[in-house]
């Protein structure tokens, strides 16, 4: 019987402060991805297209994607680089809104920084998400290098409604290209010298 109280009793307090409780998790969401209320940008996929636009070699098996990836991005035999953003904006009727992708890049063997800025704009259609997609190519790749950091963003005119940035936009990884080991370099004390 006292159990039966006890149940009762969260029950009751449960439905009471559940209101409460999705808001502040929804706003720590939104802050988290310094965005509006109802503005979001929930993920950022960054790929390299090969020259007849293929991501992967093989439609639906993951393994062979990640493979197909990393062998464009070692042999640098890309086309482009793509960027597919996942965006949300409210319903509710406003202007036309931008996608804008910032990136940084590096040339591996120069270690010149590249930057590119992209922008995609939709007009208001009911339901307001879906994915951007943008591509650096042509000119702008050679200029570009390998990608190093992104930030893409959610613009009502110029106001800035929602942002979601890689952890190295802010300076989280190095910058400077990392040198490849040489054969007269010295072992460093955690290398073995046999």
């Amino acid at each position: 019987m006292p159990s039966l109280i006890l149940t009762v009793c969260f029950m009751g307090w449960f439905l009471l402060n559940a209101p409460l409780l999705s808001t502040s998790s929804a706003l720590a969401d939104e802050s988290r991805q310094g965005g509006t209320k109802g503005y979001k940008i929930s993920k950022v996929n960054v790929e390299y297209v090969d020259a007849q636009g293929n991501t992967t070699s093989a439609i639906g098996d993951q393994v062979e994607k990640a493979r197909y990836q990393r062998q464009l991005e070692h042999s640098g035999k890309y086309s482009a680089i793509r960027y597919y953003i996942l965006w949300k904006a409210p319903s509710t009727p406003t202007p036309d809104l931008a996608i804008k992708l910032e990136a940084r890049g590096m040339d591996v063997e120069s270690g010149r920084e590249g930057v590119e800025t992209l922008t995609k704009t939709y007009p208001q259609k009911g339901h307001f998400s879906g994915w951007a997609i943008l591509d650096i190519q042509g000119e702008a790749l050679k200029k570009f290098g390998r990608p190093r950091a992104w930030k893409a963003t959610i613009l009502q005119g110029n106001r800035s409604m929602a942002e979601r940035k890689s952890f190295t936009w802010d300076g989280g990884a190095s910058r400077e290209p990392v040198p490849e080991p040489s054969a007269t370099q010295e072992p460093t004390a955690t290398e073995s010298t046999e």
